[in-house]
């Protein structure tokens, strides 16, 4: 469990928070696991950055989390690929 200690100052203040979001999510730097965000990714095609840079309450993620979403991205794509040359073999032997 994650603790963050938070004072009026942080939430009134319009360039670290906008919107007045109160999600406890956004001071633990968790705002991947708002539904708001996980809306905004899937509308994205899970662009973490382009989901991160269009949402209006500039959400609060760690640099370690970006890595591992655009890593977990990357591992994806080659599973696909890999998924397609399969079904394509299966097709040729029959």
């Amino acid at each position: 469990m994650k603790v963050a200690i938070v004072n009026i100052k942080d939430i009134l203040d319009e360039k670290k928070n906008p919107t007045l979001c109160l999600s406890p999510l956004r001071y633990t730097n968790d705002c991947i696991r708002c539904p708001r965000f996980q809306r905004a990714l899937q509308k994205n095609q899970y662009d973490i950055l382009l989901t991160i840079n269009t949402l209006k309450c500039k959400p609060q993620v760690s640099e370690e989390t970006i890595k591992l979403f655009e890593r977990k991205k990357e591992l994806l794509e080659e599973l696909r690929k890999i998924n397609k040359e399969i079904e394509e073999i299966s097709k040729v032997i029959g």
